[in-house]
C-alpha cells in the first residue's frame, strides 16, 4: 500500500510533494517509509505492526453507531492489532492513504490524513468502503515509531471535506456499500460543525503534540503568553477539525507583532484538535504576544 507522490502534502506551506519515486522521498523524508510499512503491514494477513510503534504508544478510536451514538475506544499496539485480526476472520483488510498532511520538528513528525479502508467479505465477496480522518503523531527514537494514533470514521452527518477526499484520487473507490451514504436517514447531530467553539465550551480542549515543554519552547521563543498582562497584547488562534492552526483576531496587534504571530502559527505541528460530542470540532484560543 504504497504512500506516494499522489496523495502527500508536506511542511509548514502544505505543498503537494513532487519527487520522482518513492526510494527518493524516503530518502529525503525518511519517515515516509514508516507510514508505509504501517499502511501495508495493516493491509496484510499475518504482518504485525506492533514493532511500528513505540512501547508506549496509544491508539484512539471514534466510531459512529447508525443511531448517531458515538464511542471512543483506547487501545494499546498489541490490543489494536488484536482487534484488526479479529475483523481478519471474516473479511479481507486493506487500508490506503488518500491525502496526508504533515508538519515536523526535529525528532518529532506529526500526519494528519483521510483514509479509506476496504473490507470485503471473504465468502460472499461483499465489500464495504468506510472513510476516515487519522492523526498519526511520529518521534525519532533509535528510528522513526508511531507514538500516538488517533482514527476518527467519518460521522455521516458530517463527510470528511473534498479537500482531503479530492473526486481524482477517489473516483476509483465505487464498489460496495459505503458506509457514510448508507447510514440513517435522519440527521442526529448535537454539536454544530460550523460553529468555532471556545474552550469551555468543548469536551477535551485542542492538545499540542510532543511533551509540554515543546509548546512552552515555542511560546517562549516568540514571546507568547496564555496569560494577560500589560506588556502582552492578545490575538486568537483557531485550530481546525483536522488539528491545523490558523491565525485569526489581530485586531490589537502592531504590524510586527502581526508578523511574529503568523511566524508563530506556521511554526506549530498539528494539534490534536478538540472534542465535542466525541467529534472533532474547530476550537479558539487566545494567547497573548509582547
Amino acid at each position: 500500500m504504497r504512500v506516494t507522490k499522489r496523495n502527500i502534502v508536506l511542511s509548514a506551506g502544505f505543498f503537494l510533494l513532487a519527487i520522482p519515486t518513492l526510494n527518493a522521498q524516503e530518502s529525503l523524508y525518511p519517515y515516509l517509509h514508516l507510514m508505509d510499512d504501517y499502511f501495508t503491514r495493516s493491509s496484510t494477513e499475518n504482518n504485525s505492526i506492533t514493532e511500528l510503534f513505540t512501547a508506549e504508544a496509544t491508539i484512539r478510536s471514534i466510531t459512529y453507531n447508525q443511531d448517531g451514538t458515538q464511542k471512543i475506544n483506547t487501545f494499546s499496539a498489541s490490543s489494536y492489532e488484536s482487534e484488526l485480526n479479529a475483523l481478519r476472520a471474516d473479511y479481507k483488510l486493506f487500508q490506503e492513504p488518500v491525502v496526508l498532511l504533515s508538519q515536523g520538528y526535529g525528532a518529532l513528525e506529526t500526519f494528519f490524513c483521510s483514509v479509506h479502508t476496504g473490507l470485503i467479505h471473504k465468502i460472499d465477496g461483499d465489500t464495504i468502503n468506510l472513510r476516515s480522518a487519522q492523526s498519526f503523531q511520529l518521534v525519532n527514537k533509535d528510528g522513526w515509531k508511531i507514538h500516538h494514533l488517533s482514527i476518527q470514521n467519518e460521522n455521516p452527518w458530517s463527510p470528511i471535506s473534498d479537500n482531503l477526499w479530492p473526486k481524482e484520487l477517489t473516483a476509483s473507490i465505487s464498489n460496495g456499500k459505503n458506509i457514510s451514504e448508507s447510514q440513517a436517514s435522519e440527521p442526529f447531530e448535537t454539536y454544530d460543525p460550523n460553529k468555532v467553539y471556545n474552550v469551555s465550551e468543548v469536551d477535551e480542549a485542542p492538545v499540542y503534540p510532543g511533551q509540554k515543554s515543546l509548546l512552552q519552547d515555542l511560546m517562549k521563543s516568540f514571546d507568547v503568553t496564555l496569560q494577560e498582562d500589560e506588556s502582552h497584547s492578545p490575538f486568537i488562534i483557531e485550530i481546525a477539525e483536522d488539528g491545523l492552526a490558523s491565525l485569526k483576531y489581530v485586531n490589537d496587534l502592531s504590524s510586527s507583532q502581526i508578523e511574529n504571530a503568523k511566524s508563530f502559527v506556521n511554526s506549530m505541528l498539528i494539534w490534536y484538535p478538540a472534542l465535542k460530542d466525541k467529534a472533532s470540532v474547530r476550537c479558539k484560543m487566545v494567547m497573548y504576544i509582547k
